[in-house]
């Protein structure tokens, strides 16, 4: 809220999935960053398996179109849709259907749609009016299932506090597995916390970026944000680079003997994220203090 003060309501949406019951809060704001980009929809979702997961992303449905994904997380897809939807639906690849909610309130450009069902199933989430007519639809692939922790093979990344992470304190571990577990092919970096959290790269740890950062977010209000992640062998160092000129970094330490890695961790006052983020470089040097990759 202090990213995008909001200039709408703030407006409770119930869901349930698994038996278990989500509170997620919707409202519009200007980011503070991105006043340029239009009117954002944010939200923050408590409740089941969610820890204050949110966030903000630009609001507009485009000309022409029904209705705009703001992603969500997890299980929970939400976005904006325009006023005339009377109902959500997602259809998932089975053909089984699962109702989802609209909610509207004061200073509301548009209405906000929210629907949970399994992260492994394809959907296309269906809206339609007062009389049934479908609008639009917005269509989505399947997630692959979070795996869980591994026993073994992970390697200390860094000890956080209570309440920038997780509500208590606790340490983040990381480990190398098959890629196969979010769909891609060779080895990924996943990262898992001390409540079985967890943070799982996308993409083959040995092609690009050669730093990845898997970090950054500010969690649950916290003073500290914590940066971390994993970097390519050459890389012996990484640092953030801030607008006013601050930085912050730490030098990355050996992962997994002939995986070619590098791990890396290091905390940054929150307070010195909130003013220009999108303007934030992350950047990494080599051992003759080169510097061999620049990005986000």
């Amino acid at each position: 809220m202090r990213q995008a003060p909001p200039v709408s309501a703030v407006v409770p949406v119930k869901l349930t999935m698994d038996g278990k019951t989500t509170w997620t809060f919707v409202w519009f704001g200007y980011m503070k960053n991105a006043r340029n980009e239009g009117i954002a929809l944010c939200s923050v979702t408590d409740g089941g398996s969610y820890y204050g997961s949110g966030g903000c992303e630009a609001a507009t449905v485009g000309t022409g179109k029904v209705a705009k994904s703001d992603g969500g997380a997890g299980s929970i897809r939400l976005g904006t849709v325009v006023r005339q939807a009377t109902s959500v639906t997602a259809v998932l690849g089975d053909g089984r259907r699962v109702p989802g909610v609209l909610a509207f309130g004061r200073g509301f450009p548009y209405k906000v749609w929210a629907v949970a069902y399994p992260q492994e199933n394809n959907a296309r989430v269906v809206f339609a009016d007062v009389g049934g007519h479908e609008l639009g639809q917005v269509s989505f692939g399947a997630d692959y299932p979070t795996p869980s922790q591994p026993r073994s093979g992970g390697i200390v990344v860094f000890h956080y506090p209570a309440h920038v992470l997780e509500p208590t304190a606790g340490t983040m571990k990381a480990y190398l597995r098959d890629g196969r577990i979010v769909g891609v092919t060779g080895k990924v970096v996943g990262f898992w916390d001390s409540s079985s959290s967890s943070a799982i790269a996308s993409r083959p740890a040995s092609g690009p970026p050669a730093v990845v950062n898997m970090g950054g977010e500010i969690v649950n209000h916290a003073k500290l944000s914590e940066y971390y992640g994993y970097a390519h062998e050459n890389v012996t160092r990484v640092v953030l680079r801030l607008p006013g000129g601050a930085e912050y970094g730490a030098r990355t330490f050996a992962a997994w003997p002939g995986s070619g890695l590098r791990l890396w961790a290091f905390t940054v006052p929150s307070r010195a994220l909130s003013v220009k983020p999108s303007q934030d470089a992350l950047v990494g040097y080599d051992a003759a203090g080169h510097v061999i990759w620049s990005g986000r």
